[in-house]
């Protein structure tokens, strides 16, 4: 009985992520692993999932990463390539630039 159980709880939390539901909560907190936000800070949207491939936008302190996950495999997010456009020429404006 042990082992049906466990099954049954194994499909219960990992079953929507591989029949392509998903969840800002599940999101926000592979999410904030990833990108150095604690998860109540993190904003989800644009949440998309095809195949079992979730994509999402995770936006924190006004920095967007896009972040991609498909189970078991571990959570990658990047610096939207416009928030480092808007950086550089922040520091453009500035006079400075790294």
């Amino acid at each position: 009985m042990g082992k049906v159980f466990k099954f049954i709880v194994i499909i219960a939390i990992f079953g929507p992520l591989i029949n392509g539901c998903t969840s800002a909560r599940i999101s926000k907190s592979l999410a904030s692993g990833s990108i150095g936000c604690p998860p109540n800070q993190i904003i989800i949207t644009n949440e998309t999932v095809y195949r079992g491939i979730h994509n999402f936008t995770a936006t924190c302190e006004g920095i967007e990463y896009h972040c991609t996950y498909m189970y078991p495999n571990p959570i990658n997010c990047k610096k939207s390539s416009s928030e480092n456009i808007n950086k550089k020429k922040s520091s453009l404006d500035d006079g400075v630039y790294n």
